[in-house]
C-alpha cells in the first residue's frame, strides 16, 4: 500500500468515526448540526456558529481527535472536514437530522 493510500485510508477511517459518533442523538449534537445546516443556507448567526464550533471542538476531543480542534484555524477546519467527507462520499449529517429539517 502506497503512502497516499495509507493516508487516504486513515482519513476515511477518521471520517467514519466522526460519522458514527454523530449518529448519537444527543441534544448538543442535534443543536450543533442544525446550526451547521442553517449556516449552509445562510441562516445561522455568528453567535450560533461560535457555539456550534465550540461544541464541535468538544465533540472532537471526546473522540480523541482534539488535535483537529486546537489547530490555529479550527473554525476553518470544521467546514473543511465536512467538505473532505463529501470527497470520500461520507455524509456526516445524520439521516435523522435531515428528516427533521425536511418535515418542517
Amino acid at each position: 500500500m502506497s503512502l497516499k493510500e495509507k493516508i487516504e485510508s486513515k482519513i476515511r477511517e477518521t471520517l467514519q468515526l466522526i460519522k458514527r459518533a454523530l449518529q448519537h442523538e444527543t441534544k448538543e449534537n442535534k443543536q450543533m448540526l442544525r446550526t451547521y445546516l442553517r449556516y449552509t443556507q445562510g441562516e445561522a448567526s455568528k453567535d450560533d456558529m461560535k457555539l456550534a464550533n465550540a461544541q464541535f471542538r468538544s465533540f472532537l476531543k471526546t473522540l480523541g481527535l482534539g488535535t483537529l480542534a486546537v489547530l490555529p484555524l479550527a473554525p476553518l477546519t470544521i467546514p473543511m472536514i465536512v467538505q473532505l467527507a463529501k470527497k470520500f462520499d461520507i455524509d456526516l449529517i445524520p439521516k435523522y437530522l435531515k428528516e427533521d429539517k425536511n418535515s418542517k
